[in-house]
């Protein structure tokens, strides 16, 4: 019996051939509508057919949700819930991964090291949601953070199949084409502005971890074509974070992409690679090209980044604007964590703390902020889930630092270690940005959160998921 008849007989290959053809069987009602000159319900009927290929085919549904968290395009439901695409696609990709698990007889599921701190986080925000000013606010916000646990575990699960240097990098690359749509945006509009692009303001989560990833791949190239194809990936996302005008992302990419530099040196000194000791002397190329487009162009395209770089500056003495508006929102949430330090006003009822904290209407710029999230993850923690719930918040983030540097100091090739530092430096935007940015556990920046975890459980799990040098150890 030769090969071919082999695979011609195995099971799966069988089962492939009947989709194909009930695929096809399938095709000739809309054929027949489309010759019956009903292009329109012909059409629906094949975006229907093609929902139903995706949901045979999870690995390209995964894919299709990382690529959705660069999508915002909110819909609103009752009770002012509103459903994006990504939670669309993510329901499809756990039903259809369910659905798996249950045809295949699987009675275990593979833990990680992180799941009991999401589960205890997920805890945190229910105990919160029992003493809370109004329980009726707690509810979408429960289910939001358990959303994210799922979206960790569909993460991990897939990196882990698919393989975790292929995510990461069609994640970097999905920033990329991102950011270069930002920038002829930008410079359509003559740098009058400021652009986030079809991800809106997830698009700062989105540029602030890729950037720092792009340079781990840098450091690491093993060519120079390598590493000048990832330096113009860099310095494409850095123009497309100039473009939005966000000076938050931009201060953790000038803290996060040092402490990069700093772990890489000591493990190029530790591991006796001359190599790398000598990419790094060139990663300033990339940083260097971006200072020298601002200068160049400062009287013309990036006036308004100047503006804004400039105002925060000043803020620094005499608070203004955003600035001023952060810290209202600060000492709302200051006062609202001091009126119940263990289990703060309840998930979710940050939007109604000045009901909690009636002396905050007589803040000048409350009418303009009413309603907002704190803009400072850990502070919203604390005045929404008090001490239990901001203590298991950083409980998660230093076990997934720890998880990710973990990977990163292992010892082996720069193939390997490219996607480890990528990971590492990730995490480390994700715990340096917990201390200032508006939002981690919710929307798209959950997705993304949840993404870096999976990543890094992943990297760590092997032997498919992480580096092809410990595949045998």
């Amino acid at each position: 019996m030769t090969t071919g008849e082999v695979q011609l007989q195995n099971p799966s290959n069988r089962a492939d051939w009947a989709t194909a053809a009930l695929l096809l069987l399938l095709f000739v009602p809309a054929v027949m509508l489309a010759f019956s000159y009903r292009p329109t319900i012909a059409l629906a009927y094949f975006g229907l057919l093609a929902g139903i290929g995706l949901l045979a085919y999870p690995r390209l549904l995964f894919y299709l949700f990382v690529l959705s968290t660069a999508l915002l395009l909110p819909t609103s439901l009752k009770n002012n819930i509103d459903v994006s695409p990504f939670d669309i696609i993510l329901a499809a990709l756990f039903g259809v991964t369910a659905l798996e698990f249950l045809l295949r007889g699987e009675t275990g599921i593979r833990a990680t090291g992180l799941d009991l701190p999401f589960i205890l986080l997920i805890a945190a925000t229910i105990v919160s949601a029992v003493f809370a000013y109004d329980p009726s606010y707690s509810i979408v916000p429960i289910a939001r953070i358990i959303i994210v646990y799922i979206a960790f575990r569909m993460a991990f699960r897939y990196a882990a199949d698919i393989g975790v240097r292929r995510i990461t990098l069609f994640y970097i690359y999905l920033v990329v084409a991102h950011s270069i749509l930002n920038v002829i945006i930008f410079l359509a509009q003559g740098g009058r502005e400021r652009v986030f692009g079809p991800a809106w303001l997830g698009y700062e989560t989105l540029a602030m971890t890729a950037l720092p990833m792009s340079f781990a791949y840098l450091i690491w190239a093993q060519r120079v074509s390598e590493r000048a194809w990832f330096a113009v990936m860099g310095v494409s996302i850095g123009l497309g974070l100039l473009a939005s005008g966000s000076r938050g992302p931009m201060l953790a990419v000038v803290v996060c992409i040092p402490i990069l530099l700093f772990f890489a040196w000591r493990k190029a000194r530790r591991e006796k690679s001359a190599t790398v000791l000598r990419i790094m002397r060139g990663i300033l190329i990339p940083l260097v090209v971006l200072v020298a487009l601002v200068v160049a162009f400062q009287e013309t395209v990036f006036t308004g980044v100047i503006e804004r770089l400039a105002s925060l500056v000043d803020s620094l003495k005499n608070p203004q604007e955003t600035v001023l508006l952060r810290l209202v929102l600060g000492k709302a949430a200051v006062r609202a964590f001091l009126s119940d330090p263990l289990t703060g006003i309840g998930i979710g009822n940050f939007r109604i703390v000045d009901q909690v904290v009636p002396e905050m209407r007589m803040e000048p710029v409350w009418f303009y902020i009413r309603g907002m999230s704190a803009h400072n993850v850990i502070l919203h923690y604390l005045a929404e889930t008090g001490l239990i719930g901001a203590v298991s918040l950083l409980a998660l983030a230093f076990t997934g630092l720890r998880a990710a540097y973990r990977g990163f100091r292992r010892r082996m090739s720069d193939y390997d270690q490219q996607t480890a530092a990528a990971i590492f430096v990730g995490m480390i935007v994700f715990g340096v940005t917990l201390l200032y940015m508006r939002a981690w556990t919710w929307g798209q920046g959950g997705y993304i959160m949840a993404i870096l975890f999976g990543l890094t459980a992943a990297w760590n799990a092997g032997p498919k998921g992480g580096p092809e040098s410990d595949q045998d150890r």
